[in-house]
This record gives structure tokens, C-alpha cells and sequence, in this order.
């Protein structure tokens, strides 16, 4: 569709992004960029390596993630979800398989005992969710107790701080256009903010909420975001397409001429680094309380 593959649409999903060769490359080197940012770890959760016995990773994508922590864990058992299937090849560990599954599906997790995961790690899966509170409640029945979820996701909209990018320029308005087709198609893409405050009346306990920024380009004299919005500005362009293209055509209406002419005037300006626009990025977890 449109040059591009996508997941097997027998799943319903609300997540347009395609699941071809150029977007397996661009989220291999998302994973690398999450990795940088957390100065080499695979997340933030405070895990107790001994207690890490069953993992599960939802929106799993290229199964990257859930490759990694399954070497560093090895006595884990890790479980990647994703509606696009995964290749297992002799380089994935033993104890890491995937499943092929929309992870927001009440039916996926009757395939894990109540209360029996010590760890859910989602990344980048909000456009694949219409309810971060029927989320939040999965992963809190799924959970044994002590157990972590942890969520890295981005929250539209795109910031400028300073006023260096006009709002009615091509990037901010590339977020808005974002934000209107999410909607159209039942998603929040404002919603991780969100998240924290659902974690804590789904009832999970020591939630934390972590910020960080994206920037577009390497515009930042800090020489963390300055890498970071080196390897974004490659992240970006390579992804522009795959993020828009499904949501503008079929969410906005837009025919695809339209569609396309307007992202090569959002990729003439990802790289101007006179304007200062970053995705906010936030990482957030809790933990479900110890049996009393």
C-alpha cells in the first residue's frame, strides 16, 4: 500500500506505521538512540536482577529489546508481543520468543496467568493505543506482586521553546496534523502524559515519571542533546513517511500527492537547526504493591 507493507489488518489496529525492511532499519536505530539517552540501559525501572523471572514486551517491533534484556538476563524468560510477526534467528537467546498478537487485545493476556509477569516494558506503542486506563489495568492483572511496567513514549505535541520554529511552519504544523488523524482514528496522542496519574489510581505504587527531549537536529549546545539530536534528525527523516502517510491519507483525507508534498516541506526543515523543536519524551513506571 502506497510502496509500503504493513501489519496483517485481520487485527483491527489503530498503529499505521508499515512493518517493511527501511522501517525495521529506522526502529533498530530508535532502539540505539533509547539505549544512548539511558547511558547504555535497556530502562529505567529499578529492577532486582533476581526477581526478574518472566518479561513480557509489548509493541515489541523488530524484537530488538527483547533480545537485548534476554542476554542480560538470562535467567529471565522474555516474551516479545507485536501484530507483526518476528524473525527468530540464531542470534536470539533461548529464553526470548515472540508473539504474534495486538497486545491491547483482552485475549493476549488470558495467555499469561493472573498475576504473574515481574516486568512490562512498552516503547513508542501509542499510536497502537485507544485506552492507556484498559492498558494500565492489563498490565496491573498481569503483574504479580512487586512486579514493574515501564512505558517510553513521546507526547505530542512537538515543543518550541523559544519561539524559533513559527507555528504555522511546516514542522509544527506536521504535529498538529498528527495530533487531528490520531484522533480521527481514536487515539490520544497527547495521552501518555497522562499515564503516570492512571498508573497511580489503577493503583500501582512508587510511579515516576522521567522527562527527557528529543531534539530535532543537533541545534543544543549540551553535547547529550546535541548527540541525540544528531541521531533524531536520521530518525525523523527515515520515519516521516511511515508515521504520516497512513494517518493523513486515511485519518485526514488527504490524497497521497498532497500528502507527500507537504513531507518534503516538513524534511527541508527537520535539519534547520535555527529552529529549536524536540519531541518531549517521557519514560514512566510503577509498581505493583507487595501482597499484604
Amino acid at each position: 500500500e502506497n510502496g509500503r507493507r504493513f501489519a496483517n489488518p485481520k487485527f483491527k489496529s489503530s498503529y499505521t506505521l508499515p512493518n517493511d525492511e527501511p522501517e525495521f532499519a529506522r526502529l533498530d536505530r530508535q532502539h540505539e538512540q533509547f539505549c544512548f539517552m539511558f547511558g547504555g540501559e535497556l530502562g529505567r525501572a529499578p529492577l532486582i536482577k533476581e526477581e526478574v523471572k518472566t518479561v513480557v514486551d509489548i509493541g515489541t517491533g523488530t524484537g530488538i529489546w527483547a533480545t537485548d534484556f534476554a542476554k542480560k538476563y538470562p535467567d529471565a524468560k522474555v516474551v516479545g508481543i507485536d501484530i507483526s510477526p518476528v524473525e527468530v534467528t540464531e542470534k536470539t537467546p533461548a529464553n526470548c520468543s515472540f508473539q504474534l498478537a495486538d497486545f491491547t487485545a483482552p485475549s493476549t493476556w488470558a495467555a499469561y496467568p493472573p498475576a504473574s509477569l515481574s516486568y512490562i516494558h512498552g516503547r513508542m506503542i501509542a499510536v497502537g493505543v485507544r485506552s492507556w486506563t484498559a492498558l494500565a489495568r492489563q498490565c496491573y492483572d498481569a503483574l504479580a506482586p512487586g512486579g514493574w511496567v515501564e512505558i517510553q513514549e513521546l507526547s505530542f505535541p512537538l515543543r518550541c521553546d523559544d519561539g524559533s520554529a513559527p507555528p504555522d511552519g511546516p514542522m509544527l504544523q506536521w504535529s498538529a496534523n498528527m495530533m487531528a488523524g490520531g484522533a480521527a482514528f481514536g487515539v490520544d496522542m497527547t495521552g501518555s502524559r497522562y499515564f503516570p496519574d492512571i498508573l497511580v489510581s489503577t493503583g500501582f505504587e512508587e510511579v515516576t515519571l522521567k522527562p527527557y527531549q528529543w531534539p530535532n537536529n543537533p541545534y543544543s549546545s549540551d553535547p547529550v542533546l546535541r548527540a541525540i539530536g544528531e541521531s533524531q534528525q536520521h530518525n525523523f527523516r527515515n520515519g516521516l513517511e511511515g508515521f504520516s502517510v497512513g494517518l493523513f491519507t486515511k485519518a485526514l483525507g488527504w490524497s497521497l500527492e498532497k500528502t507527500m508534498g507537504f513531507l518534503g516541506e516538513v524534511r527541508e526543515v527537520i535539519g534547520d537547526t535555527r529552529e529549536h523543536v524536540y519531541m518531549p519524551m517521557l519514560v514512566m513506571y510503577g509498581r505493583k504493591p507487595l501482597a499484604k
